[in-house]
């Protein structure tokens, strides 16, 4: 019996940490877009340059994540889950927000190593891009 109750409580500890990792790739994904539409659209030659080398980097964490990821065996949703309902960046302050929302997230999820490392260096690419930003 004991052993069955230990069981049950991995099973739903994994089912928590796949919600949550899906939950982050689909803000991931969602404040690459957002990146990427503030680089089109900006008149400042700094933060045109800025975004652009930050979609690059976040680009290559996702794919880098969701790589590792799927080989651990994590299974992703649907791709209608992670694209809907993105809203522009249009001020610092909601910049700022998305941000600091996902290095949230990112503090919440127990991981492997491995996993935890590409975790650890998207939070350090985003404390640079809003330090840049704010700079900018």
């Amino acid at each position: 019996m004991r052993k069955n109750n230990k069981n049950i409580k991995t099973r739903k500890k994994s089912q928590h940490t796949s919600t949550t990792i899906n939950h982050l790739v689909k803000k991931l994904l969602k404040l690459q877009i957002q990146i990427k539409f503030k680089h089109w659209n900006t008149t400042s030659y700094k933060t045109h340059m800025v975004t652009d080398k930050f979609s690059e980097k976040i680009s290559g964490h996702i794919d880098m994540l969701v790589e590792v990821l799927i080989g651990q065996g994590h299974k992703l949703s649907p791709v209608t889950h992670y694209y809907n309902d993105i809203d522009d960046i249009t001020t610092r302050t909601s910049l700022h927000h998305i941000l600091t929302d996902i290095i949230k997230n990112i503090k919440d999820i127990i991981s492997p190593n491995n996993v935890k490392a590409i975790l650890d260096d998207i939070v350090i690419d985003i404390h640079r891009f809003n330090y840049l930003m704010v700079m900018s």
